[in-house]
């Protein structure tokens, strides 16, 4: 086995409330676990951690940009000198909404352009003569689709930015097929490996006993505004073939307008739990009680790009413990089979459908079809193999 030191470059890690970061802390603890390799983190948010721990029981060594006063590039030189020039693996994640450079950042309006990362990567590849490896994980990339005007006239300045950030991978980590196929538009020879992403929450190991007609709706607060709107207007779409007797609305932070939703919830459901805050147990709980997971993950009809939803954590978290996700969003049957994934409930034509939609819903057949599935494609476990034997890989081409 090559010996090797891995570097992961993210905003924030746990406690922290940060999938990507969860994400990240996960693959270093397995990989510790798995194959007794340690990982530095480099970190832009400032952590509860002691930067730089030196504790041999410890997963990893943290350093984080605010507390140490530095900038990326810098950091990162740091820690490569302190390596001794030993083979090294700098793991990127890229999260678009993060390195963006913003029209209006209280409003969340992005150019998408990476003009600070594109410095980073300028100053990395100036340095890896030492034989230091970069992989870039691209949790988020641009919208397949282009909706606004705007959005075209800087499409083709967007493409021109990332090339050089997509060229100076040795390799690239993605969740779906629609972003392996923007990354080959961009730059053909790139290596790309494509994979689900897993649940943050927990992976139980077996299926439990399910509450009959309980639902669960998981989101950030934002997404739980959408998300309930959409549900309350296809509640009676949703009822057509399906009880609903208990919806437990969970995540985010406590917001008046949820509140208002719920209480009109409550009209059409006997039993409406609103639980902002709750912990990943907790969580974890809730979905294993649960029969279906209700998402309304698009705004808008993405046909042959529904295979985004594989980058979604709450889908994850829903397929781990076999709740079965139902999407109010159109055109989702087309994800159905990508990564061989069952199938799931969904609506089409303001109608009521699912995987098998000429035959009555066998919901246990489902439940227990959707976390066999999780198990053998988007279990944390098989990821941390992928990374490994990808890291492997290209340091014995070098």
């Amino acid at each position: 086995m090559v010996k090797f030191n891995i570097i992961q470059i993210t905003e924030k890690l746990p406690p922290s409330l940060h999938g990507i970061g969860d994400y990240a802390f996960k693959i270093a603890c397995n990989i510790k676990n798995k194959y007794d390799i340690n990982s530095f983190f480099i970190v832009f948010d400032d952590c509860n951690k002691d930067t730089d721990q030196n504790d041999d029981n410890n997963i990893c060594n943290i350093y984080s940009l605010q507390k140490l006063d530095s900038n990326l590039s810098d950091t990162l030189i740091q820690v490569l000198q302190k390596l001794n020039n030993s083979k090294n693996i700098v793991i990127l994640h890229y999260d678009k909404g993060f390195y963006d450079t913003y029209i209006d950042k209280e409003g969340f309006e992005k150019y998408y352009f990476t003009k600070h990362l594109r410095k980073f990567i300028n100053l990395f590849n100036k340095n890896k003569d030492d034989g230091t490896k970069l992989i870039i994980v691209f949790h988020e990339f641009f919208p397949p689709i282009v909706e606004r005007r705007r959005d075209y006239i800087l499409r083709p300045i967007q493409n021109f930015l990332m090339k050089k950030v997509i060229k100076s991978a040795d390799a690239a980590i993605c969740s779906n097929p629609v972003v392996e196929r923007q990354l080959k538009s961009l730059v053909p020879s790139l290596k790309i490996f494509t994979y689900p992403v897993f649940s943050n929450i927990c992976e139980p190991t077996n299926l439990a006993s399910k509450q009959e007609n309980s639902w669960v709706i998981f989101g950030s607060t934002d997404n739980l505004k959408k998300t309930l709107h959409k549900f309350i207007e296809q509640i009676p779409i949703l009822k057509s073939k399906l009880s609903i007797d208990t919806v437990n609305i969970i995540g985010g932070k406590f917001d008046p307008y949820i509140l208002n939703l719920v209480n009109k919830l409550k009209a059409d459901v006997p039993i409406v739990n609103y639980l902002p805050g709750i912990s990943n147990q907790e969580a974890s709980y809730i979905f294993s009680i649960s029969r279906f997971c209700y998402m309304y993950y698009f705004t808008r009809n993405l046909l042959a790009d529904s295979s985004l939803i594989f980058k979604s954590g709450v889908f994850a978290t829903a397929c781990s413990h076999g709740t079965i996700p139902v999407f109010g969003n159109p055109g989702m049957e087309y994800a159905i089979g990508v990564f061989n994934h069952p199938g799931f409930v969904f609506i089409k034509d303001d109608k009521f459908s699912s995987s098998n939609a000429d035959q009555l819903l066998d919901v246990y057949d489902i439940a227990f079809k959707v976390f066999r599935w999780y198990q053998e494609y988007a279990h944390s476990s098989r990821a941390t193999d992928i990374f490994f034997s990808v890291m492997e890989n290209i340091l014995k081409d070098s």
